[in-house]
């Protein structure tokens, strides 16, 4: 359960970014829609405001250094509503949901339409149907998106997601999901220049294999 304290203090990375500082609208509106998406009920084990939030974090991070604050606003947001309502099994329904929750959400924090056209398209280039990605994210700012919603394994602190996709998919934590989930990402396109030198690094794989391996329980440990 997320307390409002908590949700908050989530909220305050992703209103670190210099430029997000500067406007007190741009961070009133993070801070609600982090608020919000923490309050809906009946969330899945993966698919929910946790994950979301390092969503959104995490493509922060991607994002390139001359980004605007309208930039770090629209990645943001995208990230915190891309998985609102995840509660169906066809992804096509979970995005379309998740862009009608954003777009109700914003009757009452209004956007520019640039902003909110922005939101929409980056929420809906997150759709993962028969196995795929079958829309390519409309900007790079998009892409830092994509890559962030394939990033939790690849990070310390969200690594810890990974179990609970597991349980989510009805299958058990070992090896084997270990592995199938590795040789999943390892055939992604990635967009972000950050993200591309992470998957394309050396021993980069092994890192993540050995992290991942820490999480499993002591009696599937090889």
């Amino acid at each position: 359960m997320h307390t409002v304290n908590s949700v908050l203090r989530a909220a305050e990375f992703l209103n670190e970014r210099p430029r997000i500082k500067g406007s007190d609208t741009d961070a009133m509106r993070i801070t609600a829609a982090a608020l919000f998406i923490a309050s809906i009920p009946a969330q899945r084990p993966y698919h929910n405001f946790e994950h979301s939030m390092f969503v959104a974090r995490i493509a922060q991070v991607y994002m390139p250094p001359n980004s605007t604050a309208e930039d770090y606003t629209a990645v943001a947001l995208a990230g915190l509503f891309h998985d609102a309502k995840h509660f169906h099994e066809n992804d096509v329904v979970n995005v379309a949901t998740a862009q009608a929750t954003f777009r109700n959400w914003a009757r009452a924090y209004p956007l520019h339409k640039s902003l909110l056209q922005r939101v929409d398209a980056y929420i809906g280039c997150t759709v993962f149907s028969h196995g795929e990605f079958p829309f390519d994210p409309p900007d790079g700012f998009a892409g830092c998106l994509r890559d962030a919603d394939l990033s939790m394994s690849f990070f310390e602190n969200s690594k810890h997601l990974i179990p609970k996709l597991a349980q989510e998919m009805g299958r058990p934590y070992d090896i084997d999901f270990i592995m199938g989930n590795m040789h999943f990402l390892k055939r992604q396109r990635y967009f972000s220049d950050i993200a591309f030198c992470q998957v394309n690094s050396s021993n980069w794989w092994l890192t993540i294999e050995l992290g991942l391996r820490k999480l499993l329980p002591e009696t599937n440990e090889v």
